[in-house]
């Protein structure tokens, strides 16, 4: 039988991928997967600081990881996916930041392409992580600028239909679920899409319809606009003429539907350009798409570009009334927006038109109002000096006539163009577009005709002029792209039948010119077909039109030609492109030979304008100046020929001038100036004074060295004169430079004034006036350009220096100020037209972006011309006779007038701030009380900084503040340090704004560091002064003037700054705000160690500042107040040395205060200052030799010093240490100085009267100084108490002079009837004891006066006196109880700190009253007092000083108590222990235990016996152990020796029926066998072995004996020592605890008396 092999089924997971890469490929990913992280977190580092650059090139490198290039096999971990995601969608991001920030340099090419890049990251990002439905709206926000309306549409519904959402939108809008604002959003937007999609069945939707009821909202409409609107800087796009769309198909015609936004050729042409690139950019001939232009009767609100295929041509037209009907609410709603934003951010300001925007007042009327009342003031300041504003808005706003003056001109002009803004207007101002640059390539700029200027009476071009027809020829001829180009071009450059010549009788818009140059270019071999066809016609008229025209294209390419040579001759691949350039336009210029051959001759102009434009090509092209000149000898003689004058202008070429004989003239002058400015476009400094002489010559027509040039100058001079403004411009620019590279700078600056004063000369030219509307606004925004970068060079040259302005001669400035004031009324027009938009009283203008950036230039412009302004209106005062004061005044008002107009529209901090600057520096010239308020106002605009004061407060100018740097604070510290120090020597805490501007000011200027050799220095002598122990030479010294320090002089900013008081100031401050606040818990506050670090820095500047020692004296002292406050721990430790330490610093601190002050007659602070000084210093002096530092301040154990002598070195103090009474007398010499100081000040009195009292001086001495306190005093402190230290002072010493015998009994009374609380009564006092009660009664009186009791001194001296002159002891005990809570759960004593009490003081009273109180309680035996006390003190270490002497004080009394009560004498222990075997106490403890157990009541020695055992519990070796191990033995000895007595009363109990216990003794002898004796281990500290119970005790009955039984042995039972042995103290002691142990308390009855 065969057994068939069977092999087991073998398959793959399907959920578990193979994992194909080997470890040290895994490795490897995970290292590619790290860098990429890196790479990833820099890239996007740069991007957040705007490091495009580096950003672009970190992604860069971070593409090129392996992960980004290769297919990812196995485990891909889910974090490289995510890196992929980010990394793509922020790389997207950045593409088009950086189109946000270049949009208006791109080309609408470029702008598609770097767009469609940008979405290609984010396609790329969308691959890795589809689900961000916030990512999805934001693509869907691009997508339409490039017409992609399908793309879209998914981009939306993917934010719809987000997998996401728990419940679908048709659901939640079912339900009335509310929308989260990107649902509503999407929705908004899908909803327009499928609109312009049409499709209809989508739109039907019942979505939708609920979506109207929801934007019916305005607030959600308004928000959903903003959010789905395409960005601001993708506007070109959607502005453009159309929209180019992708072309479905090649293979076939397309129709094209041009639907263009204006009527204007410039529009069209830029269509077709747009498409001609975009649809077949090299092949331009065989282009398949039919185009139809559609013009808009007025313009639409974006472009479109619509693709039809030809059997759907035509389509319904749009409903026009649906596509703009919603202008008019645009408009309106975008007026109420401007609107509304101004009511709610001018809530602060100060003006008119503000208040009456608030108010809703007829705000035009208004605004009008101020406006005149504001240009009236000026008129008042500037008028004496001949210019002034006039009415400014009605010339503004009145129509223009024939009559009108040149300078209301163009101030007409400039409204009628804000009123109809166009953004080609922006281009000229913001980009210079159409406007020459001779900066570019300087060297060729006499070499090619660029000089051109351009003409002044040509009439401009009517853009739409022939338009319709030419739309109508193209949409009828059903024309190709490439047939509509070239019909465009022919409707331009042909000449038409009735000889109107558009090229060269109108002046083009210069963006018409462009677009003509490009297509041309574009189309030019069928151009140039299409001519040469027309050459070959039998029509000679015909023939001479095709001519011109191909004149006219040569022209053009030309003049592209030099543009192109001098914008890009720096650019790459700049030989290629000019050499094609080159070949193209020789190639046409034969073929224009060609084309006049073909006409014949008669044609003279058509002939001398090819020769002309031969000539400059010639130019162009590189030939020699003398080949150059004798081409133009030789055309100049052809001109000659002709006997009419020929003057042929080209108004749409910029290099090529005109022809004439003048041109000529000019070209050949042009040669020569040439020659003579050869050299001076390099810009080196070798040849500037080269530079300066020839150009002064030139432009100045003086020789500034005297050195006559060998040149034509006439010839240079003729050609400078007729050449263009901006080539004057540049060369007044050179000699600016040259003047700068000499370090000319009043020169330079007058080069500045002299070119701004060209510019607005144009303005007021005849020429200007001959103009038509579009060619004065071109040079109007051609001038505002121009002026515009002068504007802002030339007021950082007045900002940097002022004496550029002062130098200038008084003509010289009447002329520029007049000049300034005529731009000035130029850019008010603007803010006249800003005033009028915003109040809807007139149309609004153009918000587009270009608008606005327009706007911004504008108000930059006004701020910088209104600084020039003021700085020749200051520069004519003081050329002006007026008085000093009265100069100020003006440049005051005027000051204020501007900022208060600039400020009130927000434009004071426009143009970097230049015109707050000016400010700053101007009001702090000024430094007048007067200029207090703007220059607040100054400092919150420019700064950011809010600081008032008592009358003004600043408003809001909604300005951007800079950064407050070191410099600024240096210059504005003076001025705020007066503010600061206006209430010097108040004691309250300065506003809070002005605490944020000092410590601003500190923050940026920063404190004195010791890098600098003389603050190292200074900090060293000062930190060395502090540290040294109280000599009583350094304190004598110091209060006779004597005490100083040795330092340097600093020289930097800090000592400017500590000069005027900051850094002290600061210090104040935090002192003070420690002081003020209050202070719930204990514990050092940071503002003390701040408060000494500011006096410090004082110091080290300014050594000698009285008030910065005396503050620094304050602080410490406030230091050592902090720590004795709260807790008597640190005064009980040895951080009491610390305290004394910094005491010591504050007294070394007073001291040489005190010496600074007596030394310099500078000093000299009021006396109120002067008085507290010396109160603080004398109670520093007095509390330094009371507890609780008790003299620890003076003590000079540390201060050691090595000394020689004849034993050798040794160490001894330094000097000897501070007796009490000396440090006394110096307390008591402030407090006189004090006094004199301020003799309504009770506190002098009082510690005038306690240092003559502890000197032991004279008693009328020491209670006079109390009752001078008591009639000083106020009714009550700042709480609301009653001051009474001086009133308890006085009674309380004289109790002590009375009690002592100093004074007799009756001045003692004469005293006491002094006091304010004592009250004549009827009672005689005849002897001491009626005195003490008198007392008493006075004492209580005073007592009761204290409301809230916060005075527990009365209290004390009540009891000493009822103790010590009534005996009355009891009572005594009554008063001291009443600060003792000894049976509740409160804290251990109800005492509490006055007002007026020193700090640590309270400590040193809870020792003193405790010790007192433990005495009574000791001399009443009251111990249940004192045990409650232990119980209560032992565990309060921190309620007072000595807390472990006070416990060994109670413990010692509680002992002595014990001991009476116990009636146990001295040395009891010793001698009862003597006598007694160890066997005999064993046996008699035994029947102790077991008598003490059964006895009812418990004897007193037990309860005695477990008081002394729990205050040897408390103890816990805190206190001496041995009385109290005493009294333990003695109690219990007592007992011991009293067993007989304690036997008989139990013995009484039986007889008296208490058969239960005699029952129970009988048993416990029948059980004496079983039952041992009771024994224990001793407790606390005892620790001796329990004593086996071996023996057994029994009862006789009937005698109350026990005997112990067990047989006869020679030991003492269970100890194993001798019988003959004495029983020791510890084997006392354990049977001491013993006994205790199986006694509960509470069966314990109170002691038998």
């Amino acid at each position: 039988m065969s057994v068939e092999k069977v092999t087991a089924a073998s398959f793959s997971a399907l959920n578990i991928e193979e994992d194909d890469l080997s470890e040290n490929e895994e490795r490897i990913r995970e290292v590619q997967i790290e860098e990429a992280f890196k790479l990833f977190q820099k890239a996007l580092k740069a991007q957040y600081n705007q490091k495009w650059e580096l950003a672009s090139q970190t992604y860069n490198e971070l593409f090129k990881v392996d992960i980004f290039t290769t297919e990812l096999t196995g485990n891909v971990p889910p974090t490289v996916y995510a890196l992929k995601y980010l990394s793509y969608k922020n790389h997207g991001q950045l593409v088009l930041d950086w189109i946000k920030l270049s949009h208006h340099a791109l080309s609408m090419s470029e702008l598609h392409d770097r767009l469609a890049q940008g979405l290609a990251e984010f396609a790329e990002a969308m691959i890795n992580e589809s689900s961000d439905v916030e990512f999805w709206l934001k693509i869907a926000s691009f997508l339409p600028a490039l017409n992609l309306k399908r793309l879209t549409r998914f981009a939306l519904e993917c934010v719809i239909n987000s997998r996401d959402k728990v419940i679908s939108i048709d659901d939640c809008l079912e339900s009335d679920i509310p929308l989260g604002i990107e649902d509503l959003s999407a929705l908004y937007a899908l909803q327009r899409n499928l609109i312009e999609l049409g499709d209809d069945m989508s739109l039907a939707r019942p979505i939708f319809k609920k979506l109207e009821g929801l934007k019916s909202n305005q607030t959600i409409r308004l928000f959903i606009e903003k959010t789905t609107e395409t960005p601001i800087w993708l506007q070109p796009l959607m502005q453009e003429d159309v929209r180019l769309a992708e072309t479905l198909t090649n293979d076939k015609p397309q129709l094209v539907n041009l639907v263009v936004n204006s009527r204007t050729w410039t529009s069209i042409g830029k269509t077709l350009l747009q498409l001609s690139t975009k649809s077949a950019p090299t092949e331009a001939i065989s282009d398949p798409i039919i185009v139809t232009i559609k013009l808009p009767e007025e313009a639409t609100a974006s472009p479109v570009t619509q693709l039809e295929s030809p059997g759907k041509r035509s389509s319904e037209p749009e409903d026009e009334s649906n596509k703009g009907g919603g202008g008019d609410d645009q408009e309106s709603s975008r007026r109420r927006k401007r609107r509304s934003f101004v009511e709610e951010n001018v809530g602060e300001r100060s003006s008119r038109r503000v208040r009456a925007r608030v108010e809703e007042q007829n705000t035009a009327a208004t605004e009008a109002i101020s406006d005149h009342e504001f240009f009236e003031s000026i008129d008042t300041l500037l008028g004496p000096h001949g210019v002034s504003f006039g009415d400014l808005a009605a010339i503004a706003n009145s129509e223009v006539d024939s009559e009108t003056e040149l300078y209301d001109l163009s101030l007409k002009d400039f409204m009628r163009i804000l009123q109809n803004w166009k953004d080609s207007n922006a281009k000229v101002l913001l980009h210079g577009e159409g406007i020459q640059n001779p900066a570019t390539s300087a060297s060729r700029l006499l070499d090619l005709a660029i000089v051109k200027d351009t003409p002044k009476d040509m009439p401009s071009f009517s853009d739409d002029d022939g338009l319709a027809a030419f739309a109508e020829s193209v949409n009828s001829s059903e024309s190709c792209l490439k047939e509509a180009s070239v019909a465009w071009i022919k409707n331009l450059l042909l000449p038409k039948d009735d000889g109107t010549e558009y090229f060269l009788q109108y002046l083009w818009p210069v963006s018409l010119t462009k677009v003509a140059k490009r297509l041309i270019a574009f189309y030019y071999d069928l151009v140039m077909q299409i001519i040469a066809d027309c050459m070959k016609s039998e029509d000679d008229q015909a023939r001479r039109r095709y001519a011109r025209m191909s004149q006219s294209c040569f022209e053009l390419l030309l003049d592209d030609f030099v543009d192109y040579f001098q914008q890009h001759s720096t650019s790459e691949n700049f030989q290629v492109t000019i050499e094609g350039f080159k070949s193209r336009l020789t190639a046409w210029r034969y073929f224009q030979l060609d084309a006049l051959s073909l006409i014949g001759s008669g044609h003279e102009s058509d002939a001398l304008r090819f020769e002309w434009a031969s000539i400059i090509l010639e130019q162009a092209s590189g030939a020699t100046h003398e080949t150059i000149f004798l081409s133009l000898e030789n055309f100049k003689r052809l001109l000659a020929s002709i006997p009419e004058r020929i003057v042929i202008e080209l108004p749409n070429t910029l290099y090529v001038p005109e022809i004439s004989a003048e041109g000529v003239v000019m070209q050949m002058s042009k040669l020569h100036a040439a020659t003579m400015f050869s050299g001076i476009f390099e810009g080196s400094s070798e040849n500037a004074e080269r530079k300066i002489q020839i150009l002064a010559t030139v432009l100045k027509h003086a020789h500034e060295d005297g050195t006559p040039l060998h040149l034509d100058l006439a010839v240079v001079e003729r050609f400078v004169e007729s050449s263009s403004l901006e080539f004057r411009l540049y060369l007044w620019s050179l000699l600016s430079q040259a003047y700068e590279q000499v370090n000319d700078w009043a020169k330079s600056f007058e080069c500045l004034l002299m070119s701004l004063k060209m510019i607005m000369g144009e303005l007021i030219a005849d020429s200007y006036e001959r103009m038509d509307f579009t060619r004065r606004t071109l040079t109007l925004f051609r001038c505002l350009f121009l002026a515009r970068d002068l504007l802002s060079k030339s007021v950082e040259y007045v900002l940097g220096d002022e004496k550029f302005v002062e130098v200038l001669e008084d003509k010289e400035t009447s002329q520029t100020l007049a000049c300034l004031v005529f731009l000035l009324k130029i850019l008010h027009v603007y803010v006249i037209h800003e005033d009028a938009t915003i109040n809807n009283n007139n149309t609004i203008s153009s918000e587009s972006p270009m608008y606005t950036r327009s706007a911004i230039k504008f108000r930059e412009m006004l701020v910088q011309c209104w600084c020039l302004v003021y700085v020749c209106f200051r520069k004519k005062l003081s050329d002006s006779a007026n008085e000093p004061e009265r100069k100020k005044e003006k440049i005051f008002h005027m000051l204020y007038l501007l900022h208060e107009e600039l400020g009130t529209r927000e434009y004071c901090a426009l143009s970097g701030g230049i015109f707050l600057r000016l400010l700053q520096s101007e009001l702090l010239k000024i430094a007048s009380p007067e200029t207090e308020n703007e220059l607040l106002q100054c400092i919150h605009c420019r700064f950011g900084l809010t600081l008032g004061n008592e009358s003004f407060f600043p408003y809001d100018h909604k300005a951007d503040p800079i950064t407050f740097d070191k410099q600024n604070a240096l210059d504005l510290v003076e001025f705020i340090m007066s503010m600061a120090l206006r209430k010097r020597y108040s004691q309250g805490l300065p506003r809070s704004d002005m605490k944020t501007i000092l410590d601003k000011f500190c923050e940026v200027i920063g404190v004195p560091r010791r890098d600098n050799t003389a603050i190292y220095y200074n900090q060293s002598v000062i930190d060395k002064y502090l540290s040294q122990g109280l000599n009583p030479l350094l304190l004598n010294r110091s209060l006779k003037g004597l005490e100083s320090l040795s330092t340097l002089r600093v020289q930097s900013d800090y000592t400017r700054v500590a000069v005027i008081g900051l850094y002290f100031l600061q210090g104040q401050i935090y002192l003070t705000q420690y002081r003020s606040r209050k202070r719930t818990m204990a514990g050092r506050t940071e503002d003390l160690d701040y408060a000494i670090r500011y006096f410090k820095h004082d110091l080290v500047c300014n050594t000698n500042r009285f008030e910065s020692w005396y503050g620094l004296a304050q602080t410490y002292d406030a230091q050592v107040e902090d720590d004795m406050t709260w807790s008597a721990e640190k005064l009980n430790t040895d951080y009491k040395k610390t305290i004394a330490a910094t005491q010591r610093k504050a007294i070394l601190c007073y001291s040489l205060a005190t010496s600074l002050y007596l030394r310099h007659d500078t000093i000299d602070p009021p006396d109120s200052i002067l008085a507290t000084f010396w109160t603080d210093f004398g109670f520093e002096l007095y509390a330094s030799t009371r507890p609780p530092i008790d003299m620890d301040a003076y003590r000079i154990d540390e201060f050691e010093r090595h000394f020689s002598g004849s034993m050798g070195i040794y160490t001894k103090p330094s000097h000897s240490e501070v007796r009490t009474s000396t440090a006394l007398k110096l307390a008591l010499n402030t407090f006189q100085i004090a006094i004199k100081k301020n003799s309504k000040e009770w506190r002098n009195y009082y510690m005038e009267g306690k240092c003559r009292g502890k000197l032991e001086m004279k008693p009328r001495l020491v209670l006079r100084g109390y009752l001078q306190a008591v009639e000083n005093i106020r009714e009550k402190t700042s709480s609301g108490d009653p001051i009474l230290e001086p009133h308890y002072k006085f009674l309380s010493t004289l109790f002590k002079y009375f009690h002592r015998g100093i004074l007799d009994l009756d001045a003692s009374m004469e005293y006491l009837k002094r006091s304010h609380f004592y009250k004549d009564t009827d009672t005689s006092v005849v002897d001491a004891k009626d005195f003490y009660s008198l007392l008493v009664e006075v004492l209580s009186r005073l007592r009761a006066a204290d409301k809230k009791h916060w005075h527990h001194r009365p209290t004390y001296r009540i009891a000493t006196i009822v103790d010590q002159g009534l005996h009355d002891i009891e009572r005594a005990k009554e008063e001291m109880a009443s600060f003792y809570a000894l049976k509740a759960t409160k804290s251990f004593m109800s005492i509490w700190r006055p007002e007026y009490e020193r700090a640590g003081r309270h400590f040193v009273y809870a020792f003193k009253y405790t010790m007192y109180h433990i005495d009574l309680l000791e001399k009443t035996n009251d111990l249940e007092s004192l045990n409650l006390l232990a119980k209560k003190l032992r565990r309060l270490t921190t309620v007072m000083i000595r807390h472990t002497d006070a416990w060994e004080r109670l413990c010692k009394a509680i002992v002595q108590v014990l001991r009476n009560l116990s009636g146990i004498p001295e040395k009891y222990l010793e001698s009862a222990m003597a006598a007694i075997p160890v066997d005999e106490f064993f046996n008699r403890a035994a029947k102790l235990e077991f008598v003490c157990l059964h006895l009812k009541p418990a004897p007193p020695l037990i309860k005695y016996l477990q008081d002394a055992s729990e205050l040897r519990k408390l103890n816990v070796g805190l206190a001496p152990t041995a009385a109290m191990e005493e009294i333990f033995g003695s109690i219990y000895m007592k007992l011991y020796q009293g067993l007989p007595e304690l036997e008989e009363e139990l013995k009484e109990g039986q007889a008296t029926g208490k058969d239960s216990v005699t029952e129970k003794l009988v048993s416990s002898g029948d059980e004496a066998n079983d039952s041992p004796v009771p024994s224990s281990t001793p407790l606390g500290s005892e620790r001796d072995t329990p004593v086996p119970c071996e023996s057994r005790s029994t009862h006789l009955p009937g005698t109350g004996v026990f005997v112990v039984g067990g047989g006869h042995t020679d030991h003492a039972p269970s100890t194993g020592r001798p019988r003959t042995a004495r029983v020791t103290r510890k084997e006392l002691i354990s049977k001491a605890n013993a006994l205790l142990k199986p006694l509960v308390a509470s069966e314990v009855s109170t002691p038998r008396e």
